[in-house]
């Protein structure tokens, strides 16, 4: 990783491309690669320059998209100020954005969640929406908590329950994001759901909408937590 950070830094126009727009892909390419790697390998040495890419507003959005994420990746709780800075600013791009809140799923903390929960329902943006919505999906994920050991289990049942709660309310506020609501619960896996989601498919009280959008959801639902079993 220390070898990537030099080459872009001080050896790239040292390096050979081909002519004309082979050469503009391969050198879009290799910048890609480098961002997106940190995240890959869980390599925390790149996560200041990642910060640094994805501040600049001179960077390509392609670029700052790709280091945003890694620094999920990578960063941990110390990369939630500078994606939360970038969702909090305007005028800022959009598709930046939206890669920062796909990054916040990648913290595995509750401030992570705490970070989703203040800014989902206030979302004016359908598709910075719908990255916190899977962001969730991807945060409360059974099978990663689980691979995170014993040692995480006390904070796995605070994230996947806290997850899971969002996703729920999501379905009242949010009904015609139901597909990725329902990938999303159905990762977390959170047998408690379950009910809630049947309820509101059968609640009188709601919109036919909601009543819609959590039948839909309940299937898979089902599907993934008798897989867990």
């Amino acid at each position: 990783m220390p070898l990537l950070l030099e080459r872009w830094r001080w050896t790239y126009t040292h390096l050979t491309f081909s002519e004309g727009e082979a050469g503009a892909k391969e050198r879009a390419v290799l910048r890609n690669g480098i961002l997106e790697l940190p995240g890959r390998v869980a390599d925390p040495r790149a996560r200041y320059f990642l910060a640094e890419i994805l501040a600049s507003k001179e960077s390509d959005d392609v670029w700052r998209q790709d280091a945003a994420v890694s620094l999920g990746m990578t960063g941990g709780t110390s990369a939630l100020p500078k994606l939360t800075a970038i969702l909090d600013e305007t005028p800022q791009s959009a598709s930046v954005r939206e890669a920062c809140a796909r990054a916040l799923g990648r913290v595995a903390d509750a401030s992570a969640l705490e970070a989703i929960r203040t800014r989902v329902n206030g979302e004016k943006d359908a598709l910075v929406r719908r990255s916190f919505l899977h962001g969730l999906g991807i945060l409360g994920s059974s099978w990663a908590w689980t691979s995170r050991g014993k040692e995480a289990a006390s904070m796995a049942e605070t994230v996947r329950a806290g997850c899971a709660e969002t996703l729920v309310d999501a379905i009242r506020r949010h009904p015609a994001e139901s597909e990725t609501i329902g990938m999303a619960l159905a990762m977390t896996a959170w047998a408690p759901s379950l009910a809630s989601v049947e309820s509101l498919a059968t609640d009188g009280s709601v919109s036919s909408d909601v009543k819609a959008a959590a039948t839909k959801i309940v299937p898979g639902l089902r599907q993934a937590l008798s897989r867990k079993r």
